[in-house]
């Protein structure tokens, strides 16, 4: 067989190859992605763009807006809205720091309305909102609930809104049921919920679990909602389902809409923020990483990094470098032998002469004090940086003296000496 034959052959075959790729591919059955991403941009199963769709036109003649920063830059403050307005974030776990959270504050306080639906808030949030509603200011309230079952029914209490048969929820990926997390609003904890003044449920899950409730703040209302996974995509394909949501809508007053879409993060991060994650310390930091667009970006990009400069790296040869013998200081074993030269010699004066200015030398290295003229000042400085007391310093600088006016004797050589001895000993 030619050459020529051999890459006609090999030309039909790939063609072929990829030919059968193309047909599989588009009669291959669609393939979802069921993680709960509330991403109102997503039209997967757990995204949010039916909502965020019905939204937009739910109160006809106000306007709709994607914030595009956090609440504390980008929620308008109540002095500019001329008319009622509502905050809505819908997503698994709301991040607020305390920035976020006081400028929402002040947005419901003035008499506007919060909607928020989440698995897990900051406690920071929820004991702002519900310390008011507290008759004892010691107990405060901490955390949303959860319960790991594979079904839930969802009510309201009111008797207009009330369905004959509670709303069944399932979790479901591809039609196969899980058991889930469902979160209900603890009403346990006393006074800071249930009975609060401030406190109204609104809704339950199975019948004795708050999940749906408003709370008065100011002149404005919050209102809360636990199963933020009811106003996803894949359940208000369900008629009935989509009327649940609109009647837990059909509680907010006619007005302008500001959908959040930067607060989202995942009940674990706001459980670990909490203090209150048990299943948290288990799980990988990468999970949380690979799970954010954005971060997994990052994170890919420096291990191709990591990965170039080491292969980069391997390539360069260096030769080796010799061991240099560490250098000696030779001046204070000179300075030894010409004082031992002068104490033979009987030259006090210049033994201490010497010393004294290996004092000098000391003091400018060590303390950075200029020796030049030991004063009072200078005996004080030198006692605050060395924490030797004054009267040492002194005694040494009043031998300056004695040394000008050559009146040193051998007695007070040796005193002078140890008098240097002890300085160096105890200075700090």
């Amino acid at each position: 067989m030619s050459s020529t034959t051999k890459y006609i052959t090999f030309g039909v075959v790939l063609a072929a190859i990829l030919a059968l790729f193309i047909y599989l591919g588009q009669n291959s059955k669609k393939k979802f992605n069921w993680r709960e991403t509330y991403d109102e941009k997503s039209k997967q199963p757990f995204g949010s763009f039916v909502m965020h769709d019905i939204l937009k036109s739910y109160f006809p003649g106000n306007s709709f807006q994607d914030l595009k920063e956090r609440p504390a830059k980008s929620l308008p403050n109540p002095d500019s809205v001329s008319k009622l307005a509502h905050y809505v974030f819908i997503g698994d776990g709301f991040y607020a720091d305390t920035a976020d959270t006081d400028k929402l504050l002040l947005f419901v306080h003035e008499g506007n309305q919060a909607f928020i639906a989440a698995n897990a808030m900051p406690n920071y949030l929820l004991e702002s909102i519900f310390r008011d509603s507290c008759e004892d200011e010691d107990r405060v309230y901490h955390s949303f609930v959860g319960e790991y079952v594979d079904s839930i029914e969802l009510n309201f209490k009111h008797p207009q809104l009330v369905e004959n048969q509670p709303v069944k929820y399932e979790f479901l990926i591809g039609g196969e049921k899980f058991r889930h997390e469902w979160s209900h609003i603890d009403t346990l904890r006393g006074e800071c919920t249930e009975g609060a003044k401030n406190f109204t449920p609104l809704g339950n899950m199975n019948d004795d679990n708050v999940n749906f409730a408003r709370i008065n703040y100011g002149r404005g209302q919050i209102y809360l909602h636990s199963n933020p996974i009811v106003f996803t995509n894949f359940h208000l394909l369900d008629t009935v389902k989509l009327r649940y949501v609109s009647k837990v809508f059909s509680h907010l007053s006619a007005g302008s809409i500001y959908w959040d879409t930067k607060s989202r993060t995942s009940r674990d991060v706001i459980r670990q923020m909490n203090g209150s994650n048990p299943r948290f310390d288990r799980e990988s930091p990468i999970k949380y990483i690979l799970e954010q667009p954005g971060l997994r970006w990052a994170w890919f990009i420096m291990l191709s990094l990591i990965a170039l400069y080491l292969i980069f790296a391997a390539k360069r040869k260096q030769r080796t470098i010799p061991v240099l013998e560490e250098k000696n200081n030779t001046s204070l074993d000179f300075i030894h032998t010409i004082g031992q030269m002068y104490f033979r010699q009987g030259e006090h004066i210049r033994l201490c002469d010497m010393m004294m200015k290996q004092f000098q030398t000391f003091v400018r290295e060590k303390y950075h004090l200029a020796s030049r003229e030991m004063n009072e000042e200078f005996i004080k400085l030198l006692s605050l940086k060395s924490d030797v007391p004054q009267e040492r310093i002194q005694r040494i600088v009043d031998y300056e003296n004695l040394i000008y006016r050559n009146s040193l004797t051998e007695d007070s050589m040796v005193e002078f000496y140890h008098l240097l001895n002890n300085f160096y000993k105890i200075c700090k």
